[in-house]
């Protein structure tokens, strides 16, 4: 799967109508960048991921492809599942699919069971190392999701890190989101791992744009009159 990384409603309306782009992905940095300000209240942040449920579904090309929105409550196991539910009551459309990102916390994964039962997918966030995975996993998360750009500026040995954790995933049978990529680059060295992938808005032009294929289009250009 392919997200977009964001809670900016003009960014989302920009990228979500791309073929190709499966979902949204937003934590409370971007939710609390796109609204202008450095600290959300607890009900300011949640107002605001009910805000953007509703918005996104209205963003939906008319395609049989299902979407995914992950987003990251805060505050104690009660208040995750009770916002949970309120965004799962907002859920309209059969073509998206709420995900619930979870931090890499004993306690914290509790909640997974409960959150199953309302029909909702988890994904544990912040993922660094394999035993994070393995047990994120063995506690029935879905997925877990690796900061790729984060990993690589802070262990020079990333590369067989973040093969051990998809190691994990698939002897699981699950999921790796990769995460945070900083540029174009980052998310080439990536991909080896996994397909599937958030990136930030400021990316989705670069998914297609490649020096050579440029040159062959303009080559083709010349050739009609």
């Amino acid at each position: 799967m392919l997200l977009v990384d964001s809670a900016d409603i003009h960014e989302l309306t920009a990228t979500l109508r791309y073929p190709g782009i499966q979902g949204v992905t937003t934590n409370p940095n971007l939710v609390a960048r796109s609204a202008g300000v450095e600290f959300l209240s607890a009900q300011g942040y949640a107002e605001r991921l009910l805000a953007l449920t509703d918005a996104v579904q209205a963003l939906t090309p008319l395609d049989d492809q299902v979407r995914r929105l992950m987003v990251q409550p805060s505050g104690s196991n009660h208040d995750i599942v009770e916002v949970a539910a309120r965004l799962r009551s907002r859920i309209q459309s059969p073509r998206w699919q709420l995900w619930i990102k979870l931090l890499p916390e004993w306690t914290t994964l509790q909640v997974i069971p409960e959150l199953q039962n309302l029909g909702i997918r988890t994904l544990v966030t912040a993922t660094y190392t394999a035993t994070q995975a393995k047990v994120a996993f063995s506690a029935h998360a879905d997925a877990v999701a690796v900061y790729v750009g984060r990993l690589m500026k802070a262990d020079p040995n990333w590369a067989e890190q973040l093969s051990r954790i998809t190691t994990a995933a698939q002897q699981s049978q699950r999921r790796v989101l990769l995460a945070s990529f900083p540029d174009a680059k980052t998310l080439e060295l990536a991909l080896p791992y996994s397909a599937d992938l958030t990136i930030p808005a400021s990316l989705v032009h670069a998914l297609l744009a490649s020096p050579l294929s440029s040159a062959a289009m303009d080559d083709f250009a010349k050739r009609i009159r």
